[in-house]
C-alpha cells in the first residue's frame, strides 16, 4: 500500500507502536475510519457478491497479516514475561542456595565448637592443660546445650541433588 498517492478518505498514516497492550483485541484498521472499516469487513466476511474479488482478497490478506503480527507480538510479550519469571526464580534459587550454604557452615562451626568444649570438659588432663594455658578456672559443667549434631555436608539441605 503506497502512502504517496492521493486519496479521498480521511485518516492518519501513523505507525502503530510495537508492544502496545491489548493490540490483538483491536479491530483491523483499513484506513477508512472505524465505521467504514467495520462495514467493509462485515460485507467481505458475508461473502456478498457486491464485493469484487480483488477487494475481497486484499481485505483477507490484510486480516491474515494483522493476525500474524498479533501472534508475533503475543509471542514476544510471552517471551518477555517468561524471561522475567526465569530471572526471578533464578535469583530466588540462588538466594536460597547461598543462605542454605551459609547456615550449613554456621551449624557445622557451632557443632565443632561444642564438640571441642565437650572434649575439654570430658578429659580432666585436657581441661587442666586449658586452665593452665588460659589462667582461667573452667568450672565443672560445660557451658553448652546438648543438641543433635548437624547433618553431614550435602545431606538434607536445600539445593543439593544428593539429598
Amino acid at each position: 500500500h503506497d502512502h504517496d498517492h492521493d486519496h479521498d478518505h480521511d485518516h492518519d498514516h501513523k505507525k502503530r507502536p510495537c508492544h502496545r497492550p491489548g493490540l490483538s483485541q483491536q479491530p483491523l484498521k483499513l484506513g477508512f475510519g472505524p465505521s467504514v472499516d467495520r462495514c467493509l469487513l462485515d460485507v467481505v466476511g458475508s461473502g456478498s457478491p457486491d464485493v469484487s474479488e480483488p477487494c475481497s482478497a486484499a481485505v483477507k490478506e490484510a486480516e491474515a497479516i494483522k493476525q500474524q503480527l498479533d501472534d508475533e507480538i503475543m509471542m514476544e510479550e510471552m517471551a518477555e514475561q517468561l524471561a522475567g519469571l526465569l530471572f526471578f526464580f533464578g535469583f530466588f534459587l540462588l538466594s536460597v542456595s547461598l543462605l542454605s550454604c551459609a547456615m550449613g557452615n554456621h551449624h557445622q562451626k557451632r557443632f565443632l565448637r561444642r564438640s571441642i568444649i565437650a572434649a575439654v570438659y570430658e578429659d580432666p588432663s585436657i581441661k587442666a592443660a586449658v586452665e593452665a594455658k588460659t589462667g582461667l578456672s573452667l568450672g565443672s559443667v560445660a557451658p553448652i546445650r546438648h543438641t543433635a549434631p548437624p547433618p553431614p555436608p550435602g545431606r538434607g539441605r536445600i539445593g543439593r541433588l544428593d539429598a
